[in-house]
């Protein structure tokens, strides 16, 4: 084919176009890379954190050089915690004595013997937080596999020193026995984590309000990229307005904050900009693995030397302290005076003022970490779909719980998730790699604590302000549709940087969510539905009782009590096939089709039905909105491969991630259960849209926690389910089934899959399958009827033109709602006369009648035989004159002898 070119662009012939040189040394480091990477990446280490290529549930973008890279990213980030931590707390005086009163610039009157013990506090609490970060994050990492790091908190750490203790020990409660209620809060954490309290309270968290806080964490971590502290001092706090424009040199601030003189006129802000902001997004641009560090380091690195306009070092105490520091490169300080101070003497005064200290640091810390863990694990892609829960969440929970007491034995605030993380994450990281590299880094600043420390706020500005960017394009997934979900999320998404406060941020969310919904739901409620607002049909779906994964200990009591129920019982562990069941088809033994009737596992599901469908137009499954999923009966290809050559199916991609999640997935282990197992499939993972009961939410919780082929197992093991699809024999109630024909024709086999969407995605669910098989997206329930019929068309495709034996049942709400909420009477009447028909076909099905009709001819044929004198044979004679009387009746009339119909 000929290239369509300009004349000017033509390429002479036999020449080459070569890459650029800074191309050419990107394109070698690669090459240097991925072996490195593959290698890794297949190793046990790989295996661990589920990187790139290392098996069937592999993280698709995780590879070990970039988990290196985020890990240094984060670090990076978070280092300034070293030193801020340090000074924060060391501001509470510990055991220093500070002689009163005060003096005008707050001194102590003996500020000289109190600035030496202060110096030697420090130095003991820049030890404990890089031991206690690097401790915290490598635990994390690796009980969790997730890339957030943990260390004393920003904040709570100020809130710690400031509102509890008091900046030198001005407060009501001392240091020791604020240490001692952060030590009892981390065990009450970890009882609510194991119990799943905390679980439960991210899950009912509304999803936009978290969605909302993921986006004010971004505003928060621009607030603190632009201010003095922390960041490249853009921004200043005011009087007049709450923020104002900064950018003067420190030494041009006023008492109260304020730039006097010198607007934007800082180097320091400057080369943060340029260097740390402008040059790391053109590198971002140009997709440099490292363009975050990059810029870190090269603004540090111009900051170390002193008597510059940039420098860290600035000659003031101060100044020389820090350059002090700095110059001993390698140094480690034994804790000496914050190790195991707690203070146990809780009697009188001192335990109220505990509990009061307990009680704030509780509500606190475990808005302020649940918030930030879970916008962590949406940010790096790890959230299941549109579900409330992240994998490992009660680990996740319960480390955190752990590091919080360990943090307070050597002197540390409570401990918490960073959003510094989300820098590691922007980076590329996705496993606890990122952690476990970050966590590395903390340890060895305990020995390096001189350089690490001396890493200045106009180095991290630009970058958290970066991060801010990458994380405020949630805002696109908040629903605005609704205005009781659009005001709430906004009220988050404000108040998290306006308050500098995460937990404060969510609480206002939370708060104006229920009470804007609450009233609107009285209103509702009062008018007797006929009030409703604009768009409340798009208000974004909300339960109490959440869908999930239980907490590991509930599932454990839970599967006691199952085994304990069973020895008890000691039933049969199989279904009662043959007689009782009445769905054998073949050796295969696969159900036939059900008919159409209400769902009646169990008294406790509600609001469904099931609707046969004469049609593969998406339009006609769209009509019977909302739809839970579709049961698909065809012939089961005994003469062809169920799966292909390589062992993936014939249509779709197995998703064995989602099979160790919450969604309801079992091998079919038990002939003839095909269609009981499809129906489940479909009611156990529509959990959060209907109502199914106590019985089977138990057998869900109890079973989920199980592998997939072993939930087949225990799906056998239920009384109830086993029950009822014991009690439903052959539609044809007078055909003898314990009766056949060895001589006659083999059945053809058929089988039940179920169809449903779960996380955004459409699922095929098959007991005969390894896993379930995806089929792509499905962010919708408008999207369902047209992607599911796509499906189902090639599945039909691959049989042949003449075979017609196929049957689609929808799963849908029950009718009669619409048709009471439409004032449809015509479909009302129509929907209850089905449930007339169904009611009565269900009491044939539950009961076969050969038995019962056998035992009252052998009674007849016994009372005949003994009155003698032929009375049998005239009886039969009898019978067959009335048989032929009835024929030749029919015929006259034009009736083609078929069965009468029975009425119900």
């Amino acid at each position: 084919m000929e290239s369509v070119r300009g004349e000017g662009d033509r390429i002479p012939p036999g020449s080459v176009q070569r890459p650029g040189p800074f191309k050419r040394f990107w394109n070698a480091v690669r090459a240097f890379i991925k072996p490195i990477d593959d290698r890794i990446n297949g190793s046990l280490i790989g295996r661990f954190f589920r990187l790139k290529g290392s098996g069937p549930n592999a993280i698709p973008d995780a590879n070990f050089s970039t988990e290196l890279r985020a890990g240094l990213t984060t670090f990076a980030t978070m280092a300034y915690i070293i030193a801020v931590n340090s000074s924060i707390l060391a501001d509470t005086g510990f055991d220093c004595y500070c002689e009163k009163p005060l003096d005008l610039q707050g001194n102590c009157q003996n500020k000289d013997e109190w600035t030496i013990c202060y110096d030697e506090v420090k130095m003991d609490l820049i030890t404990a937080t890089a031991a206690v970060a690097a401790f915290s994050s490598f635990l994390f990492g690796l009980a969790t596999n997730l890339p957030v790091c943990l260390a004393p908190g920003m904040g709570l750490n100020a809130y710690f020193t400031y509102q509890v203790v008091g900046a030198k020990g001005s407060g009501s409660i001392s240091y020791r026995l604020a240490l001692t209620a952060v030590f009892i809060e981390g065990f009450i954490f970890l009882f609510l984590a194991l119990t799943g309290m905390r679980h439960w309270l991210v899950k009912i968290i509304p999803g936009t309000i978290k969605t909302a806080s993921g986006v004010g964490i971004g505003l928060f971590l621009t607030l603190i990229g632009m201010s003095y502290a922390s960041g490249i001092g853009i921004i200043t706090g005011a009087i007049s307005t709450p923020l104002a424009i900064g950018g003067c040199p420190a030494e041009y601030l006023s008492a109260t904050g304020e730039c006097d003189r010198g607007i934007m006129t800082s180097p320091k802000m400057w080369i943060g900009i340029a260097l740390g902001g402008l040059l790391t997004v053109f590198l971002m641009a140009f997709r440099v693995r490292a363009a975050i560090v990059i810029g870190i380091a090269l603004v540090s690195i111009l900051s170390w030397p002193r008597n510059t306009s940039v420098t860290y070092f600035p000659d003031t105490p101060d100044g020389n302290r820090r350059f002090d520091f700095f110059k001993q490169i390698v140094s480690f300080h034994p804790i000496k005076h914050t190790l195991f101070q707690q203070e146990w003497d809780l009697s009188g005064e001192t335990g109220s003022r505990f509990i009061i200290a307990l009680i704030t640091f509780l509500y606190v810390d475990i808005i302020d970490c649940t918030a930030t863990m879970y916008s962590m694990a949406r940010f790096c892609s790890r959230v299941r779909g549109n579900e409330k829960d992240f994998p490992r969440s009660t680990l996740a929970f319960s480390v955190d719980a752990i590091c919080v007491s360990l943090g307070s034995l050597v002197g540390c605030s409570p401990v918490t998730t960073f959003i510094e993380s989300g820098a590691g994450i922007a980076e590329g990281g996705r496993t606890g790699l990122t952690a476990i590299v970050a966590g590395f880094c903390f340890f060895i600043s305990i020995f390096f604590a001189p350089i690490f420390a001396s890493i200045p706020p106009w180095a991290t500005g630009s970058t958290l302000m970066l991060v801010g960017c990458l994380m405020i394009r949630q805002v696109s997934k908040i629903n605005w549709a609704y205005i009781g979900d659009a005001v709430p999320s906004f009220i988050t998404l404000a108040f998290i940087p306006f308050t500098y406060s995460v937990a404060y941020g969510l609480i206002a969310g939370i708060f104006s969510y229920v009470g804007i919904n609450l009233c609107i739901w009285v209103v509702i409620k009062l008018s007797g539905d006929t009030v409703v607002p604009k768009n409340y049909e798009l208000k974004e779906y909300w339960t109490w009782k959440p869908p999930g994964e239980k907490p590991w200990i509930y599932r454990m009591v839970v599967r006691f009590i199952f085994w304990l129920k069973r020895l008890k019982n000691n039933r049969n562990s199989t279904f009662q096939l043959a007689s009782a069941s009445g769905d054998e088809n073949s050796s295969t033994g696969h159900a036939r089709s059900p008919n159409p009737s209400p769902a009646v596992m169990d008294e406790g599901v509600q609001n469904v039905q099931f609707e046969e469908l004469l049609s593969l137009d998406p339009s006609a499954l769209a009509e019977l909105y909302p739809i839970y999923g579709v049961i698909f009966l065809f012939k089961y290809p005994t003469d062809v491969p169920y799966r292909s050559s390589t062992g993936k199916p014939l249509d779709g991609e197995f998703d064995y991630g989602v099979a160790e999640s919450d969604l309801f997935f079992a091998t079919q282990t038990i002939p003839n259960a095909c269609g009981t197992q499809a129906l489940l499939s479909v009611l156990l993972n529509k959990t959060s849209d209907l109502e199914i009961g106590p019985v089977l939410r138990d057998f869900r919780d109890f079973a989920i926690a199980l592998p997939a082929e072993i939930r087949g197992e225990v799906l056998s093991n239920s009384d109830v389910i086993r029950d009822v699809h014991n009690s439903f024999s052959k539609s044809s109630p007078f055909v003898d089934e314990t009766q056949r024909n060895p001589d006659a024709e083999a059945e053809d086999a058929f089988h039940f899959i179920a169809y449903t969407t779960y996380g955004g995605k459409l699922y095929e669910l098959d007991g005969l399958q390894p896993a379930p098989i995806s089929h792509g997206p499905c962010e919708s329930d408008q999207e369902f009827p047209e992607k599911v019929m796509e499906v189902i068309q090639r599945r039909i495709a691959r049989y042949e033109a003449a075979e017609i034996r196929f049957n689609l049942l929808a799963m849908v709400r029950d009718l009669r709602i619409r048709a009471r909420e439409l004032g449809d009477e015509e479909l009302l009447e129509r929907e209850e006369r089905k449930r007339k028909e169904w009611q009565f076909e269900n009491a044939l099905r539950k009961h076969n009648f050969v038995g019962f009709a056998g035992e009252v001819m052998k009674g007849v044929v016994e009372q005949k035989l003994k009155e003698g004198d032929g009375a049998y044979e005239k009886w039969v004679e009898q019978g067959k004159e009335k048989m032929r009387r009835r024929v030749e009746e029919r015929k006259k009339v034009g009736g083609g002898g078929g069965d009468v119909e029975m009425e119900g």
